[in-house]
């Protein structure tokens, strides 16, 4: 079964990530957004949630 977590987008509302396909999840410091890559080749931004706290999200069981 696939884990999900929530995000919440800087532009409006929330959106679910599939763990499994997160490459690599980075902070953007001068827009003051969160990026996220996808193993599909995409890449989510305007994430509000930082970096390091979507990583303990991943990490958990």
């Amino acid at each position: 079964m696939s884990k999900f977590i929530k995000l919440t987008k800087l532009d409006d509302g929330s959106i679910l990530v599939p763990v499994e396909q997160i490459v690599w999840v980075v902070d953007n410091i001068e827009q003051k957004y969160t990026s996220i890559r996808l193993s599909c080749g995409d890449i989510l931004e305007n994430i509000k949630e930082k970096a390091s706290d979507i990583l303990i999200l991943i990490n958990q069981d």
